[in-house]
Formats: structure tokens, C-alpha cells, sequence
């Protein structure tokens, strides 16, 4: 286990890839295909993003549709043909409304064993953690999600890796129960929390989002145990 000090959020989330090998990986925001060229072969890969900048998907299936288009057309369990969801990256857009919508839909197809990556989800400052895009490195509200979580799916685990530039979430335990909860409870989580302003991190910012140190010795024991962890899948 070792401490990647600087090291980015694309550096741990390949690593994520080589510890979980994944058989599926779901990935909500593709833009030009960096972080999903991470995936390890034999992984059955799927994006969604409505205006996707790569010129080649490679194995992976693109789906240019909003992922609120997506997961009202589509069945997820179809589209990855029986295979179970292992590991998901949602970076699409940057408004905490749509992350909640996001974790809802990918909340119905989760297991035990799957694993969710937030982007963005440790801002570095008010000035690029707002709502109107204003910053070249911009984050948006994404921060809000983590205590949302913490308040209404006590039983969800997420945590936050200082991984630069502005952190990257990492849930587990999401399921149809939390995502049934998050469903039921949509306008007033929205109201509860769209207009909550980041001078309320000011008092303790790392407790409140629970930041840990980029340190597999802490990163390693949030992923599922070593026992269930998934195998690559074999393509035909």
C-alpha cells in the first residue's frame, strides 16, 4: 500500500480499475474519453453523454443521451447482458440535481459489490464550487451530494479521496432501498439542498465531506474485500 502524493484522480481511478477488475464499468460523462480508456480489457464498458468528443470507442458502447434519456429508455441489466454492475464513474453534469438523479438511476442496478466513483466532490474553493460555470476549473455543487448522503442514506457508505484536482468520491452500498429513499424524497432533497450555500463547509470542510488522505492503506479497505471482488469478463 502506498501514499501517491500530487498523483490525479485519473492515477486512482486506474488503479481502482487494476484492483476491482471490473466486468462491467458504467461511465456517465465520457467528453473526449480520457477516463474511459482506463478500463482494463475484457471489461464490458458502457458511456453515456449526450455530446461524447471521442473519435474512437473502442470496445466500449457510447450512448449520446443525457443519462436521464438513457435510463428511461434502456435497461441497464440488458445493455450489460446479465452481467452484474461493478464499478461506475459519474462525471457528468456538474449540478447537484443531476448527480442525485444519476445516483438514483445507477442506485436500481447496484449489488453488494458495486462501486461508485463521484467526481469533483472535494472542492478546492467557493469561487469554483458555485452553481453558474465561472472558472476554468469549475466543480459545481457536486460537493452536495456527499452530505445528502450521509443525511438521508445513513446506511450508504461514501467517502472522499483528496485526489487533485478537486477530490473523487467513492460510494458503496448503494442499492434499490437507498435509491427507492432518494426517489421518494426528490423535491425535498432538491429544495433541502440546491440553494445550500459552500460557506457551510467553512466550519469543518474536511469532516463534513469525509476527506481521507490519498492512501491505499485507507482507500483499499473502502472497496470491496479482496474475497468478492469481481473477475475480468471474457468477451466473445
Amino acid at each position: 500500500m502506498r501514499h501517491v502524493a500530487g498523483a490525479s484522480y485519473l492515477v486512482l481511478l486506474e488503479e481502482i480499475h487494476h484492483r476491482l477488475r471490473p466486468r462491467t464499468y458504467l461511465e456517465i460523462g465520457v467528453n473526449e474519453g480520457q477516463s474511459l480508456r482506463i478500463a482494463l480489457p475484457g471489461t464490458r464498458v458502457v458511456g453515456i453523454d449526450p455530446e461524447p468528443l471521442l473519435r474512437d470507442p473502442g470496445d466500449a458502447t457510447v450512448f449520446p443521451l443525457t443519462s436521464d434519456d438513457f435510463f428511461a429508455r434502456y435497461d441497464l441489466n440488458a445493455v450489460l447482458q446479465g452481467v452484474p454492475l461493478d464499478l461506475v464513474f459519474v462525471d457528468g453534469m456538474h449540478l447537484f440535481e443531476f448527480v442525485l438523479r444519476d445516483l438514483i438511476n445507477v442506485g436500481r442496478y447496484a449489488t453488494p459489490t458495486t462501486t461508485v466513483l463521484l467526481h469533483d466532490c472535494f472542492p478546492i474553493s467557493a469561487e469554483t464550487a458555485t452553481r453558474e460555470h465561472l472558472t476554468y476549473l469549475w466543480t459545481g455543487d457536486v460537493w452536495k451530494i456527499v452530505l445528502c448522503l450521509k443525511e438521508y442514506c445513513p446506511d450508504v457508505a461514501v467517502s472522499v479521496v483528496d485526489a487533485p484536482p478537486a477530490g473523487l468520491g467513492i460510494v458503496r452500498h448503494l442499492g434499490a432501498s437507498a435509491s427507492a429513499r432518494l426517489r421518494d424524497r426528490y423535491g425535498e432533497i432538491v429544495d433541502r439542498f440546491v440553494n445550500l450555500d459552500y460557506s457551510t463547509l467553512e466550519a469543518d470542510k474536511a469532516g463534513l465531506l469525509n476527506r481521507i488522505d490519498y492512501d491505499w492503506a485507507l482507500i483499499d479497505s473502502l472497496l470491496p474485500p479482496p474475497a468478492i471482488r469481481s473477475r475480468p469478463l471474457r468477451l466473445s
